[in-house]
């Protein structure tokens, strides 16, 4: 096994001081498996319980359905009645479902969120002018995803839209 070679100041440890003219850095070897452990951060162990249930398992609103989900960065894989009752899917104006970080819109990917904002109206029934994507939020919605903010204008006011693209029902695809 190769092993690699550290540079140590030498009293650094100990706390001497070392300047100009200080002494010479000595070698000391790490085998790798060591360097690895230092460079990685510490990781979990699953705990009891934390199997995924399978999205027909779960109730149609809360945490539970937070557990089905591929990966990290993935989908939450949900139901066909989860599926119809997201946040915002039946929104016909943007008051209708007023969006914050925590209680974003609903939706399967980034081309379904553009459908939802170029769908929904104003309350007079106009079109919204489109500010743009401010940009992530963080995380935030009912499973922690990562949320984007966008800005929209309607005669009755500006609307901040917060889009969880997150949730996706039977059949839908995140592209």
């Amino acid at each position: 096994m190769r092993a690699f070679v550290l540079f140590v100041i030498a009293g650094a440890t100990a706390g001497a001081s070392v300047g100009c003219g200080g002494a010479a850095p000595r070698a000391a070897t790490v085998p790798p498996a060591e360097v690895a452990a230092a460079e990685a951060p510490p990781v979990e162990a699953p705990k009891a319980g934390d199997e995924p249930a399978t999205a027909d398992e779960l109730p149609a609103r809360g945490d539970a359905m937070c557990s089905a989900h591929s990966d990290m960065f993935g989908p939450y894989s949900l139901s066909e009645a989860q599926a119809s009752q997201r946040y915002g899917k039946n929104a016909r104006t943007f008051a209708d479902a007023p969006s914050t970080k925590d209680q974003a819109i609903e939706v399967c990917g980034i081309p379904a969120s553009r459908q939802w904002l170029r769908g929904t109206a104003c309350v007079d029934g106009s079109t919204a002018r489109q500010n743009g994507r401010l940009g992530s939020v963080g995380p935030g919605g009912r499973c922690g995803s990562i949320i984007d903010h966008y800005t929209v204008t309607c005669p009755e006011g500006n609307y901040d839209v917060f889009i969880d693209m997150y949730m996706c029902g039977p059949g839908e695809s995140m592209r």
